[in-house]
């Protein structure tokens, strides 16, 4: 039995330790440090200091990290605290397989065994997966309860409830890109820690192959965005371990790693990070695009004969610039990819400025039909003012849309040459295919004019669509999977095949009286100076 000196200090440090994490684990905590061997003070690096704030304090965290930077034994270190100077903790952690989730919890075990006496509370049940903090003590009418910390740390394997039907207190998602079914763990997993208060964290390397990576990186994006609500996005590069230097990167490339193993393992940036496995088809060009900017949203009205720019919150025309078209003659150009208008996939227009060399508008809606689409893209060209040339993916439902236009006689509908079945005649096609050959087209121009216009694309949907289009295994280009999507690429590169095939456009400065053999041959001029002209 310590003196009352003695346990005065044993009770004031009890309470220093419950409210300050940052003591307890430097000056109590112990890991396993395989480099050195044996066991050691747990002294935390700078960097894990840095986002130690956020990692303690935000509701929801997500944790993007290099390879072996201790922020297992960091969670699990907090794991331990939380229910050690909390009492009635239902600390959860998933991991992808059962030999993870053994080792997480042998971690917070090897910690736990190595507290002074005093700091450790009666421990009820001790398995594998299972420390459960707690006595058993019944009641004035012999019914058991349990008493104390009665906190426990469960680490389990993944499995599609997740932490289901349990009022969790933390939950934690260990190698996220590796679980199997969790975006159903997330889902199923968060109203019961909802209910409780509590705090999910969910640590992850850049493993893109792996089966839970395009939910984590979808997810992830959005947090640093700040477009994901109250989730907090954390990043960890391969510099953050205070014992690589300088030559680190190099030494693993002489070893055998690849670019790609190199992106996965050990990035430096949240964009190497986050780019697609074999690379963005658009590669290091998106890291000088720096412009995104939020565009005002409205509709185009009819306003006393005229198409006019209504700012409404949910409108479908996205606007950076006014267009300056009246006067003009091939100042703007429209493309326009189209979807079903079912709310799977989007339909996507963007105006292209020929002059500024600008994407200045987009329109986009998810539930528009191909049919409806063709109306709206008519009152985006009258927006523009000077007639723009207006070309539409034809593949699908952008037939219908092709059809639909053609009806309205707009005049100027872009039409592909290409070599007809004899291989002699060029037969005109309203519209452009996607077939792979344009699709590589339009990439290679899109990527063209990323380089020579850094920091100028304002939409930041179509980057982060350019960071995930790809070249596929088989030489086809397109988005890396299902969960990604590539319309709004495929609509601005669209715009760039458009704005290929047109003459310089022209605003002239004084009015000819003009003759009317004169007005003929000006007709003949312009039908030969705008060969796409209809």
């Amino acid at each position: 039995m310590p003196n009352n000196a003695a346990y005065s200090k044993q009770i004031e440090e009890i309470g220093r330790c419950s409210d300050d994490f940052m003591h307890w684990v430097c000056n109590y905590a112990w890991i396993e440090d395989k480099e050195r061997g044996g066991q050691v003070k747990f002294e935390l690096w700078e960097s894990q200091r840095d986002i130690l704030s956020t990692f303690l304090g935000g509701r929801y965290v997500m944790i993007l990290k290099a390879r072996q930077l201790g922020l297992t034994w960091l969670t699990a270190a907090y794991c331990l605290w939380m229910a050690i100077f909390r009492v009635n903790q239902l600390i959860v952690v998933i991991s992808e397989k059962e030999t993870l989730a053994i080792q997480f919890l042998d971690r917070v075990k090897f910690m736990f065994d190595r507290l002074p006496g005093y700091m450790k509370p009666y421990v009820l049940k001790r398995s594998t997966q299972m420390l459960h903090f707690g006595y058993e003590e019944k009641d004035n009418k012999g019914n058991t309860r349990i008493s104390g910390n009665n906190s426990q740390i469960y680490s389990s394997t993944t499995t599609p409830s997740g932490a289901q039907s349990m009022t969790v207190n933390l939950l934690v998602l260990d190698e996220a890109a590796l679980i199997e079914n969790i975006k159903k763990i997330w889902r199923s997993s968060k109203p019961g820690v909802d209910s409780a208060k509590g705090r999910i964290i969910i640590i992850s390397n850049a493993i893109k192959d792996g089966i839970g990576w395009p939910w984590f990186r979808t997810l992830y994006s959005d947090a640093v965005k700040g477009s994901a609500g109250r989730i907090k996005a954390l990043f960890m590069p391969w510099q953050a371990h205070p014992a690589r230097g300088e030559d680190f990167i190099s030494i693993q490339k002489e070893e055998g790693m690849d670019d790609d193993d190199i992106a996965m393992h050990y990035p430096s940036t949240v964009e190497q990070a986050l780019e697609a496995l074999t690379g963005s088809y658009f590669g290091t060009v998106l890291t000088a695009q720096k412009g995104a900017e939020a565009p005002k949203r409205g509709f185009l009205e009819e306003i006393d004969e005229k198409t006019e720019f209504v700012e409404r919150k949910r409108g479908i025309i996205h606007m950076w610039r006014e267009p300056q078209g009246e006067g003009w003659s091939n100042r703007y150009c429209v493309f326009s990819d189209v979807s079903e208008g079912m709310g799977l996939t989007e339909s996507v227009a963007y105006v292209y400025d020929r002059f500024d060399k600008e994407f200045i508008a987009k329109m986009q809606s998810d539930k528009i039909d191909a049919n409806d689409w063709a109306g709206e893209l008519i009152k985006l060209c009258a927006w523009c003012g000077d007639k723009p040339m207006l070309g539409i993916e034809r593949s699908g439902a952008g037939q219908t849309t092709v059809k639909e236009v053609r009806k309205s006689h707009y005049p100027r509908v872009y039409r592909e040459r290409r070599q007809g079945k004899t291989g002699k005649t060029v037969t005109p096609n309203f519209g452009l295919a996607q077939t792979r050959d344009n699709k590589r087209l339009l990439a290679d121009l899109l990527k063209k004019y990323m380089k020579s216009h850094p920091d100028i694309i304002p939409d930041a949907k179509m980057l982060d669509q350019a960071s995930t289009f790809i070249m596929h295994p088989d030489g086809s280009l397109g988005k890396e999977d299902e969960t990604k999507k590539d319309d709004c690429v495929i609509a601005a590169g669209g715009c760039l095949i458009v704005d290929d095939g047109l003459p310089e456009p022209k605003k002239p400065e004084v009015e000819k009286k003009i003759t009317s053999n004169q007005s003929w041959w000006g007709w003949q001029d312009r039908a030969v100076n705008d060969p796409w002209c209809v």
